[in-house]
């Protein structure tokens, strides 16, 4: 009787089925669902969602070790857009929209009208929120 430790056998067997499963093109595995399943689009999305939580808990955890390895760091942060009058939202607002010549940013506006002030405000809120460092705007606002 072998001994149940000596796992070399099954290691070398999961080995070359991930190695099968990694070098299959989407057409080949798509092809091997639509013969298993009746509906393979349904697996598919199903596979896309687990695959989307997976990388969701890996990137929590990365976070979560990043903050314990940096005694709990946070995004700095930003004086609020609220304490800013609207022209200088525009301005801002401006600036950022106009930094790159060839990207020529811009922003889709609501019902085929211009942005509000308050559209600019959000859009600077949520690129701090995303990590952008706005503060330098705000402070060449208020000097310039």
């Amino acid at each position: 009787m072998k001994d149940s430790k000596d796992t070399q056998p099954i290691d070398r067997l999961c080995d070359f089925l991930v190695e099968e499963v990694l070098s299959a093109t989407d057409e080949e595995i798509l092809q091997e669902v639509s013969e298993d399943y009746a509906n393979p689009g349904k697996i598919v999305a199903s596979v896309r969602e687990s695959i989307g939580k997976a990388r969701l808990a890996v990137a929590r955890k990365k976070l979560s070790e990043t903050k314990r390895a940096n005694g709990n760091l946070e995004m700095p942060r930003l004086r609020s857009t609220t304490e800013l009058d609207d022209i200088q939202i525009i301005h801002i607002f401006k600036t950022i929209t106009s930094q790159d010549n060839e990207l020529n940013l811009s922003i889709a506006a609501r019902k085929g009208k211009d942005l509000t002030v308050q559209d600019m405000r959000s859009f600077i809120d949520d690129l701090h929120e995303l990590g952008c460092n706005i503060d330098e705007l705000i402070k060449q606002n208020n000097n310039g």
